[in-house]
C-alpha cells in the first residue's frame, strides 16, 4: 500500500485533493515500474512517466485511453517507487502546477506515516 498525504496549495483544483489518500498495488507494470489505484475509486492511478522522469497520479479514463495528471512528482529516473521521489511534489490548479511540498508518500502495509522521532 501507498499512502499519499500533505497540505496542498491553496489554489489547488479538486482533483488534485483528490490524489490524497491511500493506494494499493496493481499487478500491471508502467515504463517497468509498479503501478497503484486509489483504494476507494479504480481509475485514480498513480504510475510512473519515464519520458517526463516523474510519478504521475490522475484519473485515468478508460474509454478514452487517457490519463489527467493532477499531482506529480520529479526523480532523476531512479526512483523505483513513488515513495522513493527525491525532487519536488507539484499540484494542478486548473491552469498550472503548483509547488506542493508538503506532499508526502509513505508505503507498507498499513501505509501509514512513520512514528514522530522522540
Amino acid at each position: 500500500m501507498m499512502a499519499v498525504v500533505g497540505t496542498l496549495p491553496a489554489r489547488s483544483s479538486d482533483e488534485a485533493v483528490a490524489c490524497l489518500g491511500v493506494y494499493t498495488k496493481r499487478l500491471e507494470l508502467h515504463d517497468g515500474r509498479p503501478t497503484y489505484a486509489k483504494v476507494d475509486d479504480e481509475n485514480q492511478l498513480m504510475m510512473y512517466d519515464s519520458c517526463a522522469a516523474v510519478w504521475r497520479l490522475g484519473r485515468w479514463l478508460p474509454l478514452a485511453y487517457v490519463q489527467h495528471t493532477y499531482l506529480y512528482g520529479e526523480c532523476d529516473g531512479g526512483a523505483m517507487t513513488p515513495d522513493k521521489v527525491n525532487g519536488a511534489w507539484r499540484a494542478w490548479d486548473g491552469a498550472n502546477f503548483l509547488a506542493a511540498p508538503d506532499v508526502r508518500l509513505y508505503a507498507g502495509p498499513s501505509a501509514a506515516p512513520p512514528p514522530a522521532a522522540d
